[in-house]
């Protein structure tokens, strides 16, 4: 926000909302963690990557060949 000239209301409004947006992800640990407490699930889940992690993405290779507006629409989905 230091980049850009806006009035002091509404720098207020964008950081309060910055802070609400942040702690959302805090709150679904402690939900998960009261749901099962058996483990912290604030730690990564090594299982959970195994079988749902990152794999070569073969659709958005293709799409990202295809011409320079699909490169650059592709990249920001």
């Amino acid at each position: 926000m230091a980049h850009f000239e806006t009035d002091c209301e509404w720098r207020y409004f964008l950081a309060e909302h910055a802070g609400t947006e942040a702690g959302h992800g805090w709150g679904y640990f402690r939900q998960a963690n009261a749901m099962d407490p058996s483990r912290d699930h604030s730690k990564p889940d090594p299982e959970f990557d195994r079988q749902y992690g990152p794999s070569p993405r073969t659709e958005l290779h293709r799409i990202t060949k295809r011409d320079c507006l699909s490169y650059i629409y592709s990249d920001n989905l």
